[in-house]
């Protein structure tokens, strides 16, 4: 896992490859869509098997997945690492 870490920025990919291994399931939800403005907001959770994992807040939806992505896999990595 540290590997794919260390050699790739789309954490969003490199979550979805771990999980197919693995065999679980994964959902990217949608918490809050707010808009200020002409600027919107979006919040987004990543679960795994129904149990939320992390939620990341961000005016682009794609980064905000990328994001909340690359917390939960380096969550998954240090409870590995224990």
């Amino acid at each position: 896992m540290t590997e794919l870490l260390q050699n790739d920025t789309d954490y969003k990919s490199q979550f979805q490859i771990m999980m197919q291994r693995q065999k679980k399931q994964f959902e990217y939800t949608i918490l809050k869509e707010e808009h200020n403005g002409r600027e919107k907001t979006y919040s987004i959770q990543l679960s795994i098997e129904g149990v939320e994992q992390a939620v990341f807040e961000h005016k682009s939806k794609k980064v905000a997945e990328q994001r909340v992505a690359q917390i939960v896999l380096e969550k998954l990595q240090k409870l590995s690492e224990n």
